[in-house]
């Protein structure tokens, strides 16, 4: 009787007065003053990832607009960071610039620079999108075929021909993808900003070594495609 009592009572919760992600959204924006206090008490150097998803970075701050676990803090990055001025060191984010506008991109860098310490600096993974241009052109590397194959046997289930056209044309609607940058949009992006020493990188380098070896997306598409379809651009605050 209990149990009946209590799915009744849950069926009346979630279909009138909230939801499982409104409750799931409230728990880890309570949680989040917690997560960040007990971090920058812990840590000197202090170092945050935006988009973390599931890839959590040791000795990170790692912070997500959807908490996959308790080990990763809320953040809306479109919005005023939860972090006073001048007070982290490094940023890094991989692949979750491109699931948001230019606008809300640029609002997302003034506040990285905003927050970070003179000096520090900033670390973007994101799809490159030369490279996605690059598979539409008549005469293709093995290695560009094979990443069309993959793309269509992972995302569209062979349920398009193997051909650059679907593969190109799905990366720009999937996965909630909104504006895929190339050097020269990143590079506007952190000048205007303010940021100085904008440079391209490769993948798992760094001249500094708090960004070695931080890139996960491989895990997912493959090290040799995840070289391929990323661009990286690292940049220091005045």
């Amino acid at each position: 009787m209990i149990e009946v009592i209590k799915s009744i009572y849950r069926k009346i919760k979630y279909s009138v007065f909230t939801s499982p992600q409104k409750e799931n959204f409230k728990f880890h924006l309570k949680r989040q003053p917690r997560l960040i206090d007990q971090y920058f008490q812990q840590n000197s150097i202090r170092k945050i990832q935006i988009g973390a998803q599931s890839n959590s970075i040791d000795g990170w701050l790692n912070l997500d607009l959807l908490p996959k676990s308790q080990a990763v803090a809320y953040m809306d990055a479109t919005k005023t960071f939860p972090f006073p001025s001048s007070s982290i060191d490094y940023i890094y984010t991989e692949h979750m610039l491109e699931h948001i506008s230019f606008r809300d991109a640029q609002f997302m860098i003034d506040e990285c620079l905003r927050v970070l310490k003179p000096k520090g600096k900033i670390r973007i993974s994101t799809p490159n999108l030369a490279y996605i241009v690059s598979l539409y052109q008549t005469e293709k590397t093995e290695v560009q075929q094979r990443y069309i194959d993959f793309s269509v046997n992972r995302y569209l289930n062979n349920s398009v021909p193997a051909k650059d056209v679907y593969v190109v044309n799905n990366f720009f609607r999937d996965w909630g993808h909104q504006f895929i940058h190339d050097f020269q949009s990143l590079e506007f992006l952190l000048a205007t900003s303010g940021f100085e020493n904008i440079k391209p990188c490769a993948v798992m380098e760094s001249a500094d070594e708090q960004f070695r070896n931080l890139e996960q997306h491989g895990k997912e598409i493959t090290p040799e495609f995840n070289a391929l379809e990323s661009i990286i651009v690292e940049a220091e605050k005045p």
